[in-house]
């Protein structure tokens, strides 16, 4: 944007001096200061996203927000890359979660369904007694008897296998929502990947040689400035429009890479200045 600025100041400069030479009009001075007026405005409100931006980096580091940032991460790859979608979302949080609880619940159906069958239990103890008295035997069997088992132990069992059932349903349905989820992800990084190779590849020569075809018929005197800064303006929104569809694609990478937290440790260390940060 600064350098589209300092070429749009040029440009209502010349506008002016060709207006004083008769070789523009008034018209064409004034479009060359609108340019220039939209790109300062444009400037206001990257400054103020800037700002915002190193605020919010600020708040997730705790360091200050001026420190200087690493290279950007390359967005062709990221962690789902390397591994089976399936396979890595086993590790998701929730999912990991929803098992942990599953697997209580099954446990104390465990539990319940060895309560609700007798336990017996025999003792036996042998008594060496004093010269007055013989020594003694005794044998002792403990056998609990359940009490109205339809509507106690049958019942404490059922409610136990429900609730497991339950927490499995749920894991199953949590976790074909994170897949589509992510599946949907995938597809947008994708797409986003491949709208970037087009812009630099077909759009952006097309967006210059535009501009040298104005620059060329101007200078032969066969087209108006209005239609050199018309041509410019376009480039500037498909380098804002490159800008956008690049952020959206590292916001897709971003969520793809850190969705997963990796099983050595937290991603940002707990001493020492923090590298390689992606807001």
């Amino acid at each position: 944007l600064h350098a589209q600025r300092d070429e749009a100041r040029l440009q209502a400069e010349a506008a002016e001096a060709a207006l004083r030479g008769g070789r523009a009009s008034s018209t064409d001075v004034i479009a060359a200061r609108d340019a220039l007026a939209q790109l300062n405005q444009a400037l206001l409100g990257a400054g103020a996203e800037l700002a915002h931006a190193r605020r919010m980096l600020a708040r997730w580091t705790g360091g200050p927000g001026e420190q200087p940032l690493a290279e950007a991460p390359p967005l062709e790859r990221h962690a789902f890359v390397a591994q089976a979608l399936a396979e890595r979302l086993e590790h998701h949080p929730d999912l990991v979660q929803l098992a942990a609880r599953e697997a209580t619940a099954t446990a104390e159906a465990a539990v319940a369904r060895a309560e609700r069958e007798p336990d017996w239990s025999a003792e036996l103890m042998f008594s060496q007694r004093g010269s007055r008295y013989s020594n003694m035997v005794s044998l002792a069997v403990s056998l609990p008897l359940p009490w109205d088992r339809p509507q106690r132990q049958d019942r404490e069992l059922a409610a136990r296998l429900a609730q497991a059932e339950a927490l499995r349903a749920e894991r199953e349905e949590l976790s074909r929502e994170h897949r589509a989820e992510t599946e949907g992800w995938l597809d947008a990084w994708r797409a986003g990947l491949a709208r970037l190779t087009l812009i630099d590849r077909e759009r952006e020569p097309l967006a210059r040689q535009r501009i040298d075809a104005a620059l060329g018929a101007y200078r032969g005197g066969s087209t108006a400035l209005a239609t050199v800064l018309e041509a410019r303006r376009t480039a500037l929104a498909l380098r804002m429009e490159r800008i956008d569809v690049e952020l959206e694609t590292a916001r897709l990478w971003a969520r793809l890479e850190f969705l997963i937290p990796e099983p050595d440790g937290p991603l940002i260390p707990s001493n020492g200045p923090m590298q390689g940060v992606t807001p």
